[in-house]
């Protein structure tokens, strides 16, 4: 019953094998059966199918990169430096100005950025020590962060304190309360 369940409902196969469980048992209880068959039932696991193109061809990426250019600069500059470096999200976020070597066109990975239960966000070192490391980056990129920390720093000037002056992009893509 259940591998039929997860053929035909494979939405709710968990769902329903739990109510029939219950069910059962309450047979039990009553002495209506003497167990409960579900008991003794091993459920099957969903194959997770994973989808080999869940990113995006050269082509796909310079057009989304276009577009994000025209509509706002420091989000451009955030999905470029993803795309570029392979850095993850919450190591991007984390980034500071002192993170980032101009002159070599290098950026230090040395922690990252998580939320907790009162949505403040909070600077954690990487799980393992091979999340510390240095990415090169292109020129181009480089100079686009560059311009990013002037404006950053113009945004200071006039927010003042709404602004956290370390960080470059976090406060530019989510306004809620920041505990650093």
């Amino acid at each position: 019953m259940i591998n039929k369940l997860l053929k035909t409902n494979p939405g709710n196969y968990v769902v329903l094998s739990t109510y029939t469980k219950k069910i059962l048992q309450y047979a039990v209880t009553l002495k209506l059966i003497p167990e409960n068959p579900m008991n003794n039932v091993i459920k099957p696991r969903k194959k997770e199918t994973y989808s080999s193109n869940n990113y995006y061809s050269k082509e796909e990426l310079k057009t989304f990169l276009a577009y994000s250019k025209k509509e706002k600069f420091h989000v451009y500059v955030l999905f470029r430096l993803l795309a570029y470096s392979g850095m993850r999200i919450v190591e991007l976020l984390a980034l500071k100005v002192s993170d980032i070597d101009f002159d070599a066109s290098q950026i230090s990975i040395t922690k990252t950025i998580s939320s907790d239960a009162d949505s403040r966000f909070e600077l954690h070192k990487p799980k393992t020590t091979t999340g510390n490391r240095i990415i090169s980056v292109d020129p181009d990129t480089i100079n686009l962060v560059s311009t990013l920390t002037k404006d950053k720093k113009r945004m200071i000037l006039f927010l003042g304190s709404m602004v956290v002056p370390n960080l470059i992009l976090l406060e530019q893509l989510h306004y809620g309360k920041i505990k650093l």
